[in-house]
C-alpha cells in the first residue's frame, strides 16, 4: 500500500510505523480518514485518466490522419486499473468489487421467519400468501 512505500523511502520499518499509528485511537481515526480521502483522490484521477486522449499523427502517402496512440491507451488502462485496485483496498465499501445486499427485520434486527402451519390455513389465506410470495420474487 501507500504506507509501505512511505516507510521504504524513509528507511522505516512498516510494522513499527503501523504499531505507532494503531497504538493510539486518535492517530488510527486520522489515518483511516486519510486512507478514505486518498481513495477519493484516486477515483478523481481515474476519471481524469479516462478522459485523456493521446493522439499521434499517421502519414499515409500525402494523407495525414490523427489516431489514438495504442501504447498510451494501454498504459492508461493500466494506470486506471492500478488506481481502482488501490481505491478498493483503501475504501472497500465504496470502491470494492463485492456488492452485497442486506436485508433486516424489525428495528434493524435479523429477519425472523415464523413457522407456518399450512394445514390449518384457509384457501383464502393460502391464495393471499401465494400472491405475496409471487410479488416478492418478482413474478
Amino acid at each position: 500500500g501507500h504506507l509501505a512505500g512511505y516507510c521504504r523511502e524513509r528507511g522505516l520499518l512498516y510494522t513499527s510505523v503501523s504499531d505507532w499509528i494503531y497504538g493510539n485511537p486518535e492517530r488510527s481515526v486520522l489515518y483511516a480518514r486519510a486512507r478514505e480521502e486518498r481513495a477519493e483522490v484516486l477515483a478523481d484521477e481515474i476519471v481524469s485518466i479516462s478522459d485523456e486522449a493521446t493522439v499521434v499523427t499517421k502519414y499515409e502517402g500525402e494523407e495525414v490522419r490523427l489516431v489514438l496512440d495504442a501504447t498510451a491507451v494501454a498504459r492508461n488502462r493500466l494506470r486506471v486499473d492500478a488506481r481502482k485496485w488501490a481505491a478498493s483496498k483503501l475504501k472497500p465499501k465504496k470502491y470494492g468489487d463485492k456488492v452485497t445486499q442486506e436485508h433486516t427485520g424489525a428495528g434493524g434486527g435479523p429477519i425472523t421467519l415464523a413457522a407456518l402451519d399450512l394445514k390449518n390455513m384457509s384457501d383464502g389465506e393460502l391464495a393471499q400468501m401465494h400472491a405475496l410470495l409471487s410479488k416478492a420474487s418478482g413474478q
